[in-house]
């Protein structure tokens, strides 16, 4: 009996022994006579550190105005990854940079605000196109990788409505510091009429008949014709002819000539056409 019992026990014990050896790494003596286990303790708690000190993040970058690509931005301990971004986006016409020309950032409820100087006003070329897609669309795409950002607003020498007037864009819906609208006047036919920032007037003769102003959508998205006002010598011309003949319009006299407002709302685009009977509201002559 007592034979079987120390077998038994002997058994055990060497089955411990290999699970143990099997389990666990040796420990090599240091050399300097310290706990070998707390050395590589510490050395897989500095690896950890770094790897939690040390954050890669992406930067996007313009190309051929409305194109982008991306660069990974390795962000320093104890820097903040948000702020450290700015330092690689371009300011407005290329102008430094955005941590370098902004003159305040922050972010609060979701919402990362940029304030520019109010000499921005005074840069030439900014507002094109092309100019405000290369030099929007990186800021607004670096910024929303971050879980804490949905969307960026920006602000010229404090106003909201200063910033966006001075690109000829709408205001973004998340704010309401907007509220003011634009006016064209045309002095030669003797009418005014008012519309909101979200468009950008321009003069586009070229498959736009008698055309005296086109208004363009300003959002780097879309940036598509969406009206424009024609002078013509009766209703009968204007309907004649096969420039407009998809678009909703509105016939106003002035003058001796007629102005029509023509602009496209299909269907599904209430909305729109419901702002463009607002902004038809808005039409007076002058003269």
């Amino acid at each position: 009996m007592k034979k079987i019992l120390s077998a038994s026990f002997l058994a055990s014990l060497a089955g411990l022994t290999i699970f143990l050896t099997g389990c666990a790494e040796p420990l090599v003596p240091a050399s300097n006579g310290e706990n070998p286990q707390l050395i590589v303790n510490a050395n897989q708690q500095t690896a950890d550190m770094a790897a939690v000190e040390t954050v890669t993040v992406k930067v996007f970058e313009a190309y051929d105005c409305d194109k982008l690509k991306e660069k990974s931005v390795i962000v320093p301990a104890g820097e903040d990854p948000i702020k450290t971004t700015l330092k690689y986006l371009p300011g407005p016409g290329g102008e430094s940079t955005v941590a370098e020309y902004s003159t305040s950032f922050k972010v609060e409820e979701g919402i990362a605000r940029i304030d520019w100087p109010a000499e921005m006003a005074n840069l030439s070329n900014i507002d094109t196109s092309c100019a405000s897609q290369a030099f929007l669309q990186p800021i607004e795409k670096t910024l929303t990788q971050f879980d804490s950002i949905n969307t960026v607003i920006h602000s010229m020498g404090g106003s909201v409505e200063a910033f966006y007037t001075r690109m000829q864009m709408s205001c973004p819906e998340e704010t309401k510091e907007c509220t003011d609208w634009l006016t064209y006047t045309n002095n030669e036919y003797g009418f005014s009429i008012q519309y909101p920032p979200k468009y950008k007037t321009v003069l586009d003769t070229y498959g736009w008949k008698n055309s005296v102003v086109n208004f363009i959508e300003t959002d780097p998205r879309t940036q598509s014709y969406r009206a424009a006002i024609s002078i013509w010598n009766s209703p009968n011309d204007y309907s004649a002819n096969d420039s407009y003949s998809a678009m909703k319009y509105e016939v106003y006299k002035v003058g001796e000539k007629y102005a029509v407002i023509s602009y496209m709302a299909g269907e599904g685009e209430d909305e729109i056409a419901t702002e463009w009977q607002d902004i038809i509201a808005t039409f007076e002559v002058i003269k």
